[in-house]
């Protein structure tokens, strides 16, 4: 099984993809390896991305696993 990783703002323009799936039983860290290692791009905006597994907040030592949805966006600013 595989887990859709959902990108918004900076992440979808440096990737050039909405969404894409990576193999499961990975952690968020895994995750951040392949996306810097596949997609140097993304590296000067991975510091500060959120990440959320099934629409909670997840840190990098989370474990995702098959059918997860994993969504990684920008930090939220505003006033």
């Amino acid at each position: 099984m595989k887990i859709k990783i959902e990108l918004f703002s900076v992440y979808r323009e440096a990737i050039g993809e909405k969404e894409i799936e990576i193999k499961d039983d990975a952690k968020i860290k895994d995750i951040i390896q392949f996306l810097t290692k596949k997609y140097p791009s993304i590296r000067k905006f991975i510091g500060y991305a959120i990440f959320s597994i099934n629409h909670e907040y997840a840190d990098e030592n989370r474990s995702v696993k098959g059918g997860d949805e994993i969504a990684i966006f920008p930090p939220i600013g505003g006033s």
